[in-house]
């Protein structure tokens, strides 16, 4: 009767093990899952929706971007996030809306944003004559792809990505153009928002725009260098003066893939590589900046400025769109226009070139 009892107990004691390391381990199974919750932006005072709202927990690289209806999902991993975190709305001519997380967890997940009350301003070109500029460059014969951009999850949500460039700016600029390469193979549509920050140690700070730039641009399978897109800005009439520079930057807020196809390519902006020069890049809307090295990115702008001083020599030789980069005699013989690619290996990633024969 003795052994009954102590093969019971020990039945009982294997038993109990085995409930507890199941619950465990679909304890953190339960925690490592997504979750996704749904939710729409609405205009506090029409009760509309209020389209392409910026959503980002703070200083992490989980948000996404509501969509031309107000409609958004935030996905994230219960192991990512803590309740303590700080959760962002923001659009541009919005008030932002910060709120802890757990209190977005825990409430309704329409979010209500209020106007900002600005002073309507019209932009007068002067008859006076004014100086056609450019800031930047939107075309190169060799394209460089950064190691980093590789470890960007393929199945990650892209709304919300974005990359950006520092430009040296003359102290009173309008924008006419927009103008940046692209390589349109990897998707059927793509919807942008361009956007112009102020310079804070190095890093873009606040939006120095009161109007949303949002524009799409058309794929296609056509093979080959990146073409340029150019988009139209004078009618946001946009115009910064006391700047020495700013950070322009695209942001992705929708992407429709080619039909069938399942690569699920990771779309960014192309580079130029140059060891004068970073570009950076965050992956929300509330992530940190990254800074990428050797990494000219192909965006520019095309402006009227109103000269109130001489720019050092130094400066336009740097910023002229006609720059010519010294690069390693085997491919600075690479012309554009071939569809006939190579990739060549270097320390921060990949440099891609064509050549005619």
């Amino acid at each position: 009767m003795q052994k009954n009892i102590t093969s019971r107990y020990s039945t009982l004691k294997i038993s109990v093990l085995f409930i507890l390391a199941s619950f465990f381990i679909f304890a953190i199974k339960v925690r490592a899952q997504g979750e996704e919750l749904p939710g729409k932006t609405i205009n506090a005072l029409t009760g509309l929706p209020v389209p392409f709202v910026s959503i980002g927990i703070k200083n992490k690289a989980i948000g996404t971007v509501s969509d031309s209806l107000g409609h958004y999902i935030l996905s994230y991993r219960q192991d990512e996030i803590s309740k303590t975190d700080s959760l962002i709305f923001s659009a541009i001519g919005f008030r932002t809306v910060k709120m802890d997380l757990k209190q977005f967890l825990n409430g309704n997940k329409t979010i209500i944003l209020k106007e900002l009350q600005q002073q309507l301003k019209t932009v007068k070109i002067k008859a006076e004559p004014r100086k056609m500029k450019s800031y930047g460059r939107w075309s190169a014969s060799l394209v460089f792809f950064p190691a980093m951009y590789k470890t960007i999850p393929k199945f990650s949500d892209e709304k919300g990505r974005e990359q950006a460039s520092i430009l040296k700016i003359d102290p009173d600029v309008y924008l006419r153009k927009l103008n940046f390469g692209i390589n349109r193979r990897h998707f059927k549509r793509i919807k942008l928002r361009l956007n112009v920050y102020g310079i804070k140690n190095g890093i873009p700070d606040h939006s120095l725009l009161d109007k949303d730039v949002v524009f799409d641009v058309s794929g296609s399978s056509e093979q080959g260098m990146p073409k340029v897109q150019t988009i139209d800005l004078r009618p946001y009439q946009i115009e910064i003066k006391g700047r020495k520079e700013i950070a322009v930057s695209l942001s992705i807020l929708e992407l429709q893939s080619l039909p069938g196809d399942t690569s699920r390519q990771t779309f960014f902006i192309p580079s130029f590589p140059t060891t004068l020069r970073s570009s950076l890049y965050r992956m929300k809307s509330e992530a940190s900046w990254q800074k990428v090295s050797s990494s000219h990115l192909l965006i520019g702008i095309e402006v009227s400025t109103m000269k109130a001083k001489k720019v050092v020599e130094e400066e336009q030789k740097e910023e002229n769109q006609d720059e010519i980069t010294k690069v390693d005699p085997e491919i600075s013989r690479a012309l554009y226009g071939n569809n006939n690619g190579k990739r060549i290996k270097v320390a921060d990633g990949e440099i891609y070139y064509e050549t005619y024969g």
